[in-house]
């Protein structure tokens, strides 16, 4: 099980438009500080057991002044019956090696927080 407590963070706001690079950059930087940069932006289907468990946009930012990540994955999704957004940051640290593996660890820790 990969270790990512520091490297994960989330937040939640009431937006019910899409969020777009401009948002997850703000995001990435109130979460873990540093500057952010758009590298790029992926669609990303998470399949277990041949069963989508989550499907979206995740993107990419490079990260300057961070004492120990040099890069970022963000995504936002609307909150279950509610007009409220949740932002997901995962910094590249502690075995997230791509977009996949931050929206598995991001998974793994609301699924321990039921």
């Amino acid at each position: 099980m990969l270790n990512i407590g520091r490297a994960y963070r989330k937040i939640v706001l009431n937006f019910g438009m899409p969020m777009g690079a401009a948002q997850l950059r703000h995001a990435v930087h109130a979460q873990h500080g540093g500057k952010a940069t758009l590298v790029t932006k992926l669609p990303i289907k998470d399949i277990h057991d041949g069963q989508t468990v989550w499907e979206g946009v995740v993107y990419i930012f490079d990260l300057e002044g961070h004492p120990g990540a040099t890069g970022a994955n963000a995504w936002s999704s609307l909150v279950e019956g509610s007009a409220n957004r949740r932002f997901f940051s995962v910094l590249h640290l502690d075995g997230i090696r791509s977009p996949l593996d931050a929206v598995r660890a991001a998974i793994a820790i609301e699924h321990k927080a039921l």
